[in-house]
């Protein structure tokens, strides 16, 4: 399974009106987590009714390698923690 780009998955399902103008547009949590985490791949997948968040490192070195969740707060937490964690020298427990 191949991730689709975020603005091929966000748009509005058909029969609802898209919002116009600039001032209707919000900002993208996802965007904002992608430029926090530059190491990271982040991604949304939809499967059916279900909403997925990856993030995959993009270096072998770094860690997690790999987080799957259906919370983008929580995607966002783990990869703090984890840079917290390089910083101080301590790992969370598993």
């Amino acid at each position: 399974m191949h991730p689709q780009p975020t603005e091929a998955q966000t748009s509005p399902p058909y029969g609802m009106p898209a919002l116009a103008g600039p001032a209707a547009i919000s900002p993208d949590p996802l965007s904002a987590l992608c430029a926090e985490f530059p190491a990271f791949r982040i991604w949304r997948e939809i499967t059916g009714d279900r909403t997925h968040y990856i993030a995959r490192s993009l270096h072998p070195s770094i860690s997690p390698h790999t987080v799957v969740t259906d919370d983008l707060d929580e995607l966002g937490d783990v990869l703090r923690e984890a840079r917290t964690a390089k910083h101080t020298g301590t790992s969370r427990p598993r």
